[in-house]
């Protein structure tokens, strides 16, 4: 079930999620950096288990060595986005080419006044391999 307060509206914050997603997706540098700019404030972190990225140079640097580590993956969003004030999470998942999850995992965000992002914590299934 997707729910909301007065302040982050449902087809807001999932396009900001998407488009999110998209950029660690993304191979090309200009097209993920255009992603980068919409989607996160200048001075924003992204912090994972093994990696901690600020501001868009700084999770540029991070999403390029996750996809050197897993090249030809996709994060794809594997359930409904919770979200409320300024605040949400999701669960996604890191498919392969095979259609085989290599890493599973939640993300929690906050959205600044701007509706950009300002913070993503991932955290990973233990089980889904992310020891990888």
């Amino acid at each position: 079930m997707t729910t909301t307060t007065n302040d982050l509206a449902v087809e807001d914050v999932t396009r900001l999620v998407d488009d999110y997603l998209s950029g660690w997706n993304e191979v090309d540098s200009v097209e993920r950096e255009e992603i980068l700019v919409r989607c996160w404030a200048p001075d924003a972190a992204l912090v994972d288990p093994p990696l901690d990225g600020r501001g868009h140079a700084g999770i540029d640097a991070l999403i390029q060595a996750l996809q050197q580590h897993y090249p030809d993956h996709r994060f794809v969003r594997s359930g409904e986005i919770d979200a409320h004030h300024d605040a949400f999470r999701f669960p996604w998942r890191l498919v392969g080419p095979d259609g085989d999850a290599a890493l599973t995992g939640v993300d929690y965000g906050l959205v600044g006044d701007d509706g950009r992002l300002t913070r993503v914590t991932g955290f990973f299934d233990p089980a889904a391999g992310a020891g990888k």
